[in-house]
């Protein structure tokens, strides 16, 4: 139902949101830029997020506009193709798009 779909999606981003307390960068971004990091940790799980060392590092320096073009130089970003276009530009601006 309906319903039973908003709750799973609701877990799931939760769990997602969760997951990212180890990364202290995480606590300090505001909420475009922590829904953006959400989106691709649930889209790729947490152990293939861990692979986009750079981005994580650029997040991890408040350096936005290199971690969105580290985000789209992947394979994640070939694969989810005009997804991953509007999560760089909301990484980089901090803007709801």
């Amino acid at each position: 139902s309906k319903a039973e779909a908003e709750s799973m999606l609701v877990k799931d981003i939760t769990e997602s949101s969760a997951s990212l307390g180890d990364f202290a960068w995480f606590k300090g971004l505001h909420d475009v830029r922590k829904a953006v990091v959400v989106n691709m940790v649930y889209n790729l799980g947490m152990p293939r997020f861990k692979l986009f060392q750079n981005t994580i590092w650029y997040l991890s320096q408040g350096l936005y506009t290199e971690a969105s073009i580290e985000m789209l130089d992947s394979n994640w970003a070939k694969q989810v193709g005009n997804r991953a276009t509007e999560l760089s530009v909301m990484m980089k601006t901090g803007k709801w798009s």
